[in-house]
């Protein structure tokens, strides 16, 4: 729910800027309503069996609540890892992968 203090451009490339807004990503600035966008997303996931991995899009309305404008179920993974500046499930990695298990049981990434 925080900006860092920085972004990345389509290349990876550091941005102290945005583009756009100008916005100086050094100030920091906190997503209005963001723990209502969350439980919203979560809300929605748990319709939509029995995809896992779903990039949800929201914008911020005027009173700070979650208004929904789309999901994308194929997108670049890796971007989100640039921009995060680290592994895409964090700490949550092992249980992600334990998930997406093969159905003979073995890890997802190893050779078969």
């Amino acid at each position: 729910g925080r900006l860092r203090d920085h972004a990345r451009d389509r290349r990876g490339g550091r941005v102290e800027r945005h583009p756009d807004t100008g916005h100086d990503f050094a100030k920091p600035f906190v997503v209005p309503g963001f723990e209502a966008i969350r439980a919203e997303g979560c809300r929605l996931h748990e319709r939509i069996h029995p995809f896992d991995f779903v990039s949800w899009d929201f914008a911020v309305g005027p009173a700070a609540e979650p208004v929904f404008i789309e999901m994308n179920f194929r997108g670049l993974a890796d971007a989100y890892q640039v921009s995060r500046g680290a592994p895409l499930f964090g700490d949550r990695t092992a249980a992600v992968l334990e998930a997406v298990r093969d159905a003979r049981g073995r890890r997802a990434g190893r050779a078969r």
